[in-house]
């Protein structure tokens, strides 16, 4: 997966309650691992949603969490 493309996950905005924020795809690769480098406020601690992934050819150019209620 290229290094510039978009990742975005579901964080707590606080008092705007959920909300999408995109993070680089080095950054996802250390969530999905477990960490939590930038100690963001995850809907789901370690990440476990699913993700919708858009792929153009053979190669992927974007990761977007999905919210599940």
């Amino acid at each position: 997966m290229p290094a510039v493309a978009r990742a975005t996950v579901i964080i707590f905005g606080g008092t705007a309650g959920l909300r999408s924020t995109r993070i680089t795809v080095a950054e996802l690769a250390q969530i999905v691992r477990g960490g939590n480098p930038k100690r963001r406020r995850l809907y789901v601690p370690g990440n476990r949603l699913g993700f919708w992934i858009r792929v153009a050819t053979d190669t992927v150019r974007s990761l977007d969490q999905q919210y599940q209620p």
